[in-house]
């Protein structure tokens, strides 16, 4: 998606197209203005699945993600303002859609995408292969015992919100034993096991097509030495490996399909995630790499399950953000952070980057952010005060 952004901002001509499925409306917006809108299909002269935009006195037309009807409003919209444009949706309203299922359709490498990808592949098996030089990590088959995800990693501060009283387990001694103590031991796959986590995979290194170069507890690739995790348990049989997701991309056994789990999928299912358990609509986002760096991403999530359009490139199930990027080391940037916080229930999100090499991954959000920001925005009228930005994750 990136790739394909960055190709848009090169564009002269730019189109943004957001659904607002709540009230059975689409919303156009355009840096040129915009001509007609009309049907490619003669036979349905009421329906309107393209539109044409003039910029620099060249005409360009796109087809619009999602088909409008074509009525009166439409033709007394363009008169009105040319580069923006309001359309009734040809399905009307729609249903904002379950957590869950947003979630898990969000997560290209939860347990139940991959068996989907798996159940319909030809030869029944994935490949589990290094981002980098995509050699064979692991393979996923219809014959792999079994395959689990782990609990979210914030079900410790689920489960205080729970309970109302805490229980106490007690031993021969008269010492109470904390819920931190009780739950402390790691989950760890069996021998032939395979544990999914919200980032990350858990795996033995018997599973491994070939053994992997593991240094100072650092798991790296066998073939290119790039950095796959870390090393999570060792005991006397077995060692248990943390493969990052977005360090691996997955692919069927034609290679015609490829699985990539990127930072900003974690961000987005965090987000998700806490708006269900919680209720927070705002996050504080740092890096864990540069944790004394003063930088923070703030973000105000204020609807979820969007489907949206950038030029020709259609995007479901996105979260739509205000944004703004602070430094806690400035007086006034600190200033309004407390503020904030004094009104309303934040939630604290840490990326995690191994590879001190790469790009960090704090940089990655930041970049992703700013692209989709600089593509559907084309006049301050979309930010809040110049403080606030609009953005989609």
């Amino acid at each position: 998606i990136i790739k394909i952004l960055l190709n848009n901002l090169k564009m002269e001509a730019r189109l943004f197209v957001e659904l607002l499925s709540n009230i059975g409306v689409v919303q156009v917006h355009t840096n040129g203005e915009i001509i007609s809108v009309t049907n490619s299909d003669k036979f349905k002269s009421d329906i309107g699945n393209q539109i044409t935009i003039t910029y620099n006195g060249q005409s360009e037309i796109y087809k619009l993600p999602f088909e409008v009807i074509l009525n009166e409003d439409v033709t007394k919209n363009l008169k009105v303002n040319n580069k923006t444009l309001r359309c009734k949706y040809i399905i009307n309203r729609l249903v904002k859609p379950d957590m869950d299922d947003l979630i898990t359709k969000r997560d290209s490498c939860s347990k139940s995408q991959l068996t989907k990808v798996l159940k319909n592949d030809d030869n029944g098996f994935l490949t589990v292969n290094c981002f980098n030089c995509i050699v064979e990590l692991f393979r996923i088959d219809k014959n792999f015992p079994r395959m689990l995800e782990l609990p979210d990693e914030n079900w410790r501060e689920m489960m205080d919100l729970w309970h109302c009283h805490k229980p106490d387990i007690k031993k021969d001694n008269p010492k109470n034993i904390s819920l931190d103590q009780i739950f402390s031991n790691k989950i760890l796959p069996k021998y032939d096991n395979l544990l999914i986590g919200d980032s990350y995979y858990l795996i033995n290194t018997n599973l491994f097509t070939k053994d992997l170069k593991i240094t100072n507890s650092k798991v790296h690739c066998y073939n290119c030495d790039k950095l796959l995790g870390s090393v999570y348990n060792v005991n006397d049989e077995h060692t248990t490996c943390k493969i990052l997701k977005q360090k691996v991309v997955i692919t069927n056994s034609n290679s015609k399909i490829d699985i990539k789990y990127e930072i900003y999928d974690y961000l987005t299912l965090t987000i998700l995630k806490s708006i269900k358990n919680f209720g927070s609509r705002f996050f504080t986002v740092k890096s864990k790499k540069q944790a004394n760096s003063g930088q923070v991403l703030l973000i105000w999530c204020f609807d979820y399950g969007l489907s949206i359009g950038i030029n020709d490139v259609k995007l479901d199930n996105r979260l739509k953000i205000m944004y703004q990027n602070l430094d806690e080391n400035d007086t006034n940037d600190k200033q309004n952070l407390q503020d904030l916080e004094h009104k309303h229930n934040f939630e604290e999100i840490i990326l995690e980057d191994e590879d001190l090499e790469q790009l960090g991954a704090f940089e990655m959000v930041i970049n992703y952010i700013e692209k989709i920001n600089k593509s559907v925005v084309f006049d301050k009228s979309a930010n809040i005060k110049e403080s606030w930005k609009l953005s989609y994750i």
